[in-house]
């Protein structure tokens, strides 16, 4: 620790007015670049969205500016999934990531590094991923900003219509705790699926969910 160094981390802490979510982005980004230049692209990246996003509170300028600078580390790869997994909600496993995101394990892994996304257990103790979601907002944005939001959402929609109807027939069987359990993890994902559905005047396969739910 320099004397400069300390002086740019106090600066970080200043410029991210202590959110942990942001001190953590900030802190992943240091494998790839100094203290001293993070707080300057900090500061740089509040500026332009000051200028952009008039309309969030103060606070959440800081923490926006910390989102774009992490942002501009990530690989085209690592964007365009990070992107998809904002349609998901209350969480989602590898393999729906992978249908809906086309997210490698790699790829996860690499957004885990970068605290973009956290792991956790479902309720059937399966590994799943979240992400926070204020990050989740930001990435969503980016998504339609890319004309690609419709397009994520129909994937979405079709795999947990298809989830669904895969489980409708185990609910009768001895396999029934494990597939409450299951559904339990996704009903975030359900209500989503279907509210896009609706929207969208999908009524087809609205109708398709709700039966076999």
């Amino acid at each position: 620790m320099t004397a400069t160094g300390a002086a740019a981390i106090v600066r970080i802490c200043q410029v991210t007015e202590g959110l942990p979510l942001a001190l953590e982005l900030a802190a992943s980004a240091v494998r790839v670049q100094s203290c001293e230049a993070i707080s300057s692209a900090l500061e740089r990246g509040q500026l332009h969205l000051a200028a952009n996003l008039r309309d969030l509170p103060a606070r959440h300028l800081s923490i926006y500016a910390t989102f774009e600078h992490s942002w501009r580390l990530l690989l085209p790869q690592e964007q365009r999934v990070f992107c998809a997994l904002a349609v998901f909600r209350g969480g989602f496993d590898t393999t729906a990531a992978r249908a809906v995101a086309d997210a490698s394990s790699n790829l996860l892994v690499s957004l885990l590094d970068k605290s973009l996304i956290y792991r956790r257990r479902g309720t059937d103790g399966e590994v799943r991923y979240s992400i926070h979601e204020l990050l989740r907002q930001y990435a969503e944005e980016k998504l339609s900003e890319a004309g690609e939001l419709s397009m994520a959402q129909q994937r979405h929609l079709e795999f947990f219509t298809a989830l669904a109807e895969q489980a409708e027939p185990k609910l009768k069987t001895s396999e029934q705790t494990h597939w409450l359990n299951l559904l339990e993890n996704e009903h975030s994902n359900l209500r989503a699926a279907m509210e896009y559905a609706l929207e969208s005047g999908n009524n087809e396969t609205a109708t398709r969910l709700a039966g076999a739910l």
